[in-house]
């Protein structure tokens, strides 16, 4: 089920079964991209929820919620929602940001079932701060989630700049692709040639 909105086409259908994979460099609009995807599922009932390290969410996204996650020394104060909601996480290092969300993942994992009322799409700014290597402890469940999380009605969507900088075995997992402008340094080149070819 292909709908356009917004001048964009996404396939809802799809977007169901597979994960979501957005690149280019930089201002080459994947954000707003992405927030065009976000509005078109919560158009069909689905809870949307965003990881923002770069805090321009707030405002260019009409997800209703956000909340602003600030460095603690062992914990986070973390709204538990089952509505869409932007973290924004842009005031956390690196490092923490990736034991927040891996801990936000694990959390969804935890309480939803199969049988959930709403599907979940997971949207995760700069995507290779976490997903470079996905084998690792502090990406552990988005390797689960990006594989089984159909099962759990919950799908990921990464943006970033470089094809080159994510784990391979995410790209594979993702049948709806969206690319814009290509980097100019040749790893990059070689990576989008070995999916699509020299053309």
């Amino acid at each position: 089920m292909t709908k356009t909105i917004y001048n964009l086409q996404f396939d809802i259908g799809e977007a169901e079964k597979s994960n979501v994979l957005i690149s280019g460099g930089n201002h080459s609009g994947k954000t707003r991209l992405a927030c065009s995807i976000a509005s078109i599922l919560q158009k069909f009932d689905w809870q949307v929820l965003a990881f923002d390290n770069s805090g321009v969410w707030k405002q260019i996204s009409d997800i209703p919620y956000y909340t602003v996650i600030e460095p603690q020394l062992y914990y986070w104060k973390t709204p538990v929602t089952d509505t869409s909601l932007i973290y924004d996480i842009s005031n956390l290092l690196p490092s923490s940001q990736k034991i927040f969300v891996n801990s936000i993942l694990h959390h969804i994992w935890n309480t939803r079932t199969n049988y959930n009322e709403k599907r979940l799409m997971i949207i995760m700014e700069e995507a290779q701060l976490y997903m470079r290597n996905i084998r690792g402890d502090t990406a552990e469940h988005i390797l689960r989630l990006m594989s089984v999380g159909r099962n759990k009605q919950t799908r990921l969507t990464a943006i970033t700049v470089d094809l080159a900088l994510l784990d391979s075995a995410f790209t594979r997992l993702c049948a709806i692709r969206y690319h814009g402008l290509l980097n100019p340094e040749e790893n990059a080149k070689r990576k989008f040639r070995s999916y699509y070819g020299k053309q």
